[in-house]
This record gives C-alpha cells, sequence and structure tokens, in this order.
C-alpha cells in the first residue's frame, strides 16, 4: 500500500512538473515576438513582449528560430504526458516517447521546408544537405517522390509515437494517406513507362 501511495504520489508531481513545462512553453510560443532577444539576436530593445519575460523569449526565440513550426510539438508532448501521469493512465518508456518525438520533429522540420513553410535553421540545414549530396538523385521526379514521400511517413510515424497517440488512431489517419500516395506512385511509374516508350518511339521513327 505504501508503494503504492508514493507511486501515486510521484506521478501527480511528475504529471504538475510536465503541466508547467506545458504552460512555459506554450505561453512562450504563443507570445513570441520578433523584436524579443533570444540565443542568436542579441537585441538593445529593452521592452520584451514575450509574456514571460526574458526565460520565455530566450526559449520561445530559440526553439522557433531553430526548428520553427515545429517548436509547438514541444508543448503538446507535455500536454499530454502530464494529464496521463495526473489521471494514473498508464505512460510506460517516457524517455522513449521523448527521443521518438525529438527524431520526428527533426524529420517534420525537413516537411515543412518541402511545403515552404517554416522548418527553422534545421530544416533548411538538412534540405541543403540533400541538395548537395543528393542532387544527382533528386533529379528523377520518381526518386524524389520516394523521398519525399518517406521523410513524411517517418514524420508522422515518429510524431504519432512520441506523442503517445494510440495505434488505432494512427492506423485511421495513416492508411487512407498510403493508399493516395500509392496511388500517386503508380500514377509516377505509368507516366516514367510512357516517357520511355516515346523516347523509344521517336529514336526507331
Amino acid at each position: 500500500k505504501m508503494k503504492k501511495l508514493k507511486t501515486l504520489i510521484l506521478n501527480k508531481i511528475t504529471g504538475l512538473f510536465f503541466l508547467l513545462i506545458f504552460c512555459f512553453s506554450a505561453i512562450s510560443l504563443l507570445s513570441r515576438s520578433n523584436t524579443d532577444p533570444y540565443f542568436g539576436n542579441f537585441t538593445t530593445n529593452q521592452k520584451i513582449n514575450n509574456l514571460l519575460g526574458s526565460a520565455g523569449s530566450y526559449f520561445a526565440g530559440t526553439a522557433y528560430t531553430f526548428i520553427g513550426i515545429s517548436s509547438f510539438f514541444i508543448p503538446i508532448f507535455f500536454l499530454i504526458f502530464g494529464f496521463k501521469k495526473i489521471f494514473g493512465i498508464r505512460t510506460n518508456y517516457v524517455i522513449i516517447h521523448l527521443v521518438s518525438l525529438i527524431f520526428g520533429i527533426i524529420f517534420a522540420s525537413i516537411a515543412f521546408n518541402f511545403w515552404l513553410l517554416n522548418g527553422g535553421i534545421l530544416g533548411d540545414f538538412l534540405i541543403k544537405i540533400l541538395n548537395n549530396e543528393f542532387q544527382y538523385l533528386l533529379i528523377n521526379k520518381f526518386i524524389f517522390f520516394l523521398i519525399f514521400l518517406c521523410v513524411h511517413l517517418i514524420a508522422l510515424l515518429l510524431l504519432f509515437f512520441g506523442l503517445s497517440i494510440k495505434y488505432k488512431i494512427i492506423k485511421i489517419i495513416i492508411n487512407p494517406i498510403i493508399r493516395i500516395l500509392f496511388f500517386i506512385t503508380k500514377m509516377f511509374k505509368l507516366n516514367y513507362l510512357l516517357n520511355i516508350l516515346k523516347t523509344f518511339n521517336n529514336i526507331t521513327s
């Protein structure tokens, strides 16, 4: 009984701590201002617009600059796990979920940059590496699409697992996306074969 009580108290404290991190990160990001100081942008502006002062300014500015839109996954993670801990919902392998979220954010940053959204410095950096190292492959539309598909699927799977979203929900969301993408892949293959046939006909005629 004492052991169960200690576990219960520890879970409540951990949950409250996670919810505090959620509140801090969410308010900081939502009240972020480009004129506020953060790591890499030391401004002489004395007025800090962030609702949580210099701490919020440095956190939000640095996170948004480095990983862009993906920074909003941070408060979502702590909100989900905070509530789970407080209400006694089973949460195993929190560290593994956190690691999965980090890698999910990395892939999401690339995906956001694909759509010309803010993937942050990290997204820009990784896109440049892909362009420089695999430029000869990315010229091929079919290979480009496959890489594009893999990046998005990996990002979704890692983020869903990181945020502890149930497998059934993941399946419901992912299945139609996979079907659509496979249909597009088949269209790409068909188009590729038609181009080969046209080229062959031009050579033989």
